[in-house]
Order: structure tokens, then sequence, then C-alpha cells
């Protein structure tokens, strides 16, 4: 793919538009959106790392054996793949922000209680039925990420931005198997997941309501500016 795009993809320059580096998205005039973003994402890496990353290890200590537990981790992400195909739809009509914000809710009041029945069962079906509906209330919400990322940022740091927050934002959740063990040594194996999905939920619905200065302006920022496009 490297070689691909190196031989065959050409950046075009859009006149106009100035360049950001990366300084102004951490720390200078994109700071807000980038952090507001990393936070969104953040959320949402808690919640496929704790419901889909972790799924094939928690069955296991349910007690299903490796077919059982392949065959539920399929049904759902089939399952889940058919609701993300909807989610980005459903913000177009509802806007990003309320999208997300509902969504954020859903996964935080929703995911505790799917989760445990899911950890409690010895039935397959039931199985089936909680792992595929704890999907699709959490990592559902990966839906309009993509536009949402770029619609967020001004077109001289689009791309930048897109890719900090995110790549950044897996870092603290993909970690998880070092300091979830500790944590729930101190309050309990259930409870610690309970309150990591009650906080990606609350992530996801409070930094992803927020106005970004980019989104503020209505329409997007065109890839040419309009006089270039006239003039032509």
């Amino acid at each position: 793919m490297l070689a691909f795009y190196r031989r065959q993809v050409t950046d075009r320059e859009a006149p106009g538009i100035e360049r950001i580096g990366l300084r102004a998205l951490l720390v200078g005039t994109s700071a807000r959106t980038f952090w507001q973003l990393f936070g969104l994402m953040s959320g949402l890496w808690f919640m496929t790392n704790l419901v889909v990353v972790a799924l094939p290890a928690g069955l296991g200590r349910a007690g299903f054996d490796p077919t059982q537990v392949a065959l539920i981790a399929g049904v759902a992400a089939v399952g889940q793949a058919a609701v993300m195909a909807c989610t980005g739809h459903l913000s177009t009509l509802t806007g990003r922000r309320r999208f997300f914000a509902g969504w954020g809710v859903l996964a935080a009041l929703a995911a505790p209680p799917i989760w445990l029945a899911l950890n409690a069962t010895g039935s397959l079906l039931s199985a089936l039925l909680a792992a595929t509906a704890l999907q699709a209330v959490t990592v559902c919400g990966y839906g309009p990420v993509g536009a949402y990322l770029a619609e967020g940022f001004p077109a001289g740091i689009r791309s930048t931005g897109y890719g900090a927050a995110y790549s950044l934002s897996i870092l603290l959740p993909a970690l998880h198997p070092f300091y979830l063990p500790q944590v729930q040594d101190a309050v309990g194996r259930r409870t610690a997941v309970v309150v990591l999905l009650v906080l990606a939920g609350v992530l996801v619905a409070w930094c992803g309501s927020r106005r970004t200065p980019a989104t503020t302006l209505q329409p997007a920022e065109p890839l040419v500016p309009k006089e270039v496009v006239g003039a032509a």
C-alpha cells in the first residue's frame, strides 16, 4: 500500500489554505478541539477494549469452550457491523453532537447491566444475545466518527488532527491489561469494569456533545476556495 500511494497518489495543495503544525494542534489554536475529540475517542477505545478485545477471555472464564467462544464473538461482530452501518446515517439525521450525547448516555446506562448479564450466564443463546447487544450499544458509536473528526478541524490541520485524535487516544485504553487487574483487586473484578464502562459512556456523551470551533462554521471549508473555482 505504501508503494502504491507513493507512486500513484499525489497530494493536492489547496490554494489559500495555511498549513498548521503539530504544536498548534496540541497546545495552540486547535488544542481545544483536539483534546475534546481525544476524550471522545478515548471513551470509544475503552468500550472497544472492554467489550470486544476482552470478550474471548471473559467468555472462557464463564465456562464456554473455544468453539462456543468463537461462535459468540463472530455473531456479535456481525450484529455490531449491521448496527454500525446505520449509526452513521442516524447521526446525519439527528446531528453529530446530539447523536454522541445520546449514544454516550445509552452506553453508560445499558452497557453495565448487559455486561453483568453476559458474565453471569451459562446459556449459549443468552450469551449470543448479550454479546451482540453489548457491542451494539457501545462500539457502534464509531459509525459517524470519521465524519465527526474531519468536521471538527479546519482544513489546514484536518488530516493531522484526525490522525492524532484517533491514534493517540488508543494508548491508555490499550494498556488496560497492566492497570485494570490492580484496580480489580482493589474494588472487585466486576465493579472495576462497570465503572470503566460508565466512564467511557460519559466521555463520549460529554466530549461528543461539545461544540468545536470548526463545527460552528457551516458549511465546512471546501478543499479549493470558491474564488479559485470561479476563476477556473
